[in-house]
């Protein structure tokens, strides 16, 4: 059989009917769905400027979240200046003569409860990220660095020589480095919590942080350079003397009794105090004046003469210790105190300073008051106190501390403010926990991989209580100034958390246009033209049509030239 149909006829229909759908579906997406068909590069770009576009998108969600960080931390910082406003108002109340102890020690109670809100406030965070703490400087690194590798490890050898004090490894405190906290004040200070209520751990302590205030600190902080482990040991006394005593009531007869005298003697006389009298002594404070900031009944204010007085009684007691026939002289006394302690068929009125005194007449006291009294009388602590200053004690290079010349009578034990505690190297045996800290804040803010960091905010937790409390009027007084400088150390804190918030919202912004300029690029390569894509679908149309009627036609004349022929 012979076919007379046209050739190229059913492709001119096929490639019309397929550009007509092709242009029917550009139209109706609203993009150029041929595009890789019709032009490969502009194809590849826009893929390209798609992945870029998701990146940036994902990126302006993740600094969105940054923005919620930075308010989260701005909340949490407005709540402390909140909580110390508080403080404020309550201490001014306090240092008002016309209030009683029995007021203050009202006013006292709200004050902690504010502080240990306070200081909760650090655990905070968003998507477990901590809100305050994340990320500190260089000096913060040092100084934790020298604690943990040979601080601690150095005061806790010296104090086990000296006081024969272990540390308690099932008692397991925070081990605190203030980066950003007030300049003056408390340098450092230990914290516990002591059991009031009734029954066999009545008086006994739990240690929850060692804190130590790095402005207050002079880099480097490193071994040996730095005196700050001198510090370091004075805190660990306090730390290690509560896992060894019954730390709320030391002397033995009741917890209202004043015993911060004996445990700042001690902290003192573990690293020595002599620069600390001298300077007193020259500024024109008589003995007397001195040895009397410690007198039956004073209560502690925490000034740096009622220190000096402190290690100074400590340095008194451990002569009529030693001039008693117990040569270990104040170290017999701690001993005594631990194995009580001990033993658990005794209590804080049989293993306190009252108690030590009773069992050991030779030394002459018949209590802790009988004692400050010999202390701050002439014939006793004032003459001992006059005889090391007419030796040279307080301006010589030995520090007065128990393991140093001043105590020892040898030249040989002289110890300086660098050589007081003996250089260590090695973890301590005290099971602390260490800030959780970590890396500051970053975020991408374009997709080609640059990032920037937010300035991290430290941690603020209140200092020492034993220092700041609203205890007495001159307590008070000195809380308030603290509380003033803590005030715009948050303050601070918070200009920071909103600087972070404005960079962000910055580079936000940037990156919102430079979205937009991606959408509308995408857009120029992809989207129809629908002038030109209806344009398109007519021609398409037309051609479709005109294939058809010709394809039509031609079957008409084959047939009829078929006709023609069969008959």
């Amino acid at each position: 059989m012979i076919d007379f149909q046209p050739r190229g006829s059913s492709l001119a229909i096929s490639n019309a009917n397929r550009q007509k759908g092709q242009s029917i579906q550009n139209l109706s997406s609203g993009s150029r769905e041929n595009i890789r068909l019709k032009d490969s590069g502009s194809f590849s770009m826009n893929v390209r400027l798609r992945g870029n576009l998701t990146v940036e998108r994902r990126l302006s969600q993740n600094m969105q979240g940054l923005i919620s960080y930075g308010q989260l931390q701005d909340g949490v910082l407005k709540n402390m200046g909140n909580l110390v406003a508080r403080m404020t108002e309550i201490a001014t109340l306090s240092t008002n003569s016309i209030q009683s102890d029995e007021d203050r020690a009202t006013y006292q109670k709200e004050f902690l409860n504010l502080v240990n809100q306070f200081d909760s406030l650090q655990d905070n965070s968003f998507n477990g990220v901590k809100l305050l703490g994340n990320g500190y400087g260089a000096e913060k690194k040092e100084f934790l660095d020298s604690l943990k590798n040979s601080w601690l490890k150095a005061s806790e050898d010296l104090i086990k020589d000296k006081y024969d004090w272990d540390p308690v490894t099932t008692d397991s405190w925070d081990l605190v480095v203030e980066e950003n906290g007030p300049v003056g004040g408390s340098a450092a200070f230990v914290r516990t919590s002591v059991v009031t209520s009734a029954g066999a751990n009545q008086y006994k302590a739990d240690v929850q942080k060692m804190s130590f205030d790095l402005p207050d600190f002079t880099a480097p902080h490193t071994q040996p350079q730095s005196t700050a482990d001198g510090v370091v040991a004075h805190e660990m006394v306090h730390l290690l003397q509560a896992q060894n005593s019954y730390f709320g009531d030391l002397i033995g007869g009741g917890s209202h009794k004043r015993d911060t005298w004996f445990k700042e003697g001690l902290a003192e006389f573990i690293r020595g105090a002599d620069s600390r009298v001298s300077s007193h002594l020259q500024s024109g404070t008589s003995i007397a004046d001195l040895v009397g900031e410690i007198s039956v009944g004073q209560n502690w204010g925490g000034t740096s003469e009622e220190y000096a007085a402190s290690f100074l009684a400590i340095s008194y007691l451990h002569k009529k210790i030693v001039d008693a026939g117990m040569t270990d002289g104040i170290k017999h006394m701690t001993m005594w105190m631990r194995d009580q302690f001990q033993d658990p068929t005794k209590n804080a009125a049989t293993s306190g300073i009252n108690a030590y005194f009773g069992a050991h007449p030779a030394i002459g006291f018949i209590g802790n008051d009988n004692f400050l009294s010999d202390f701050t009388g002439v014939t006793g602590g004032q003459a001992f106190v006059s005889n090391l200053q007419t030796s040279g004690a307080f301006t010589n290079n030995d520090t007065g501390s128990i393991a140093g010349s001043d105590v020892s009578g040898n030249p040989a034990d002289e110890k300086t403010a660098q050589s007081v505690v003996p250089d260590a190297s090695g973890s301590p045996q005290g099971k602390y926990l260490e800030d959780e800290t970590g890396e500051a804040p970053t975020f991408s803010y374009s997709g080609s991989g640059g990032t920037s960091t937010l300035t991290p905010i430290p941690q603020i937790t209140f200092g020492d209580t034993s220092t700041y409390n609203l205890l007495t009027i001159s307590s008070a007084t000195q809380t308030l100034d603290y509380l003033g400088a803590l005030s715009k150390t948050i303050s601070g804190s918070r200009a920071i958390a909103g600087s972070n918030m404005s960079i962000v919202q910055n580079g936000l912004e940037s990156l919102r246009t430079r979205t937009n300029s991606l959408g509308q690029s995408i857009s120029r390569i992809q989207d129809t033209s629908f002038s030109e894509e209806s344009t398109n679908m007519a021609k398409a149309t037309i051609r479709l049509n005109f294939s058809l009627s010709m394809t039509t036609q031609a079957n008409q004349t084959s047939a009829s030239v078929v006709t023609s022929l069969l008959t």
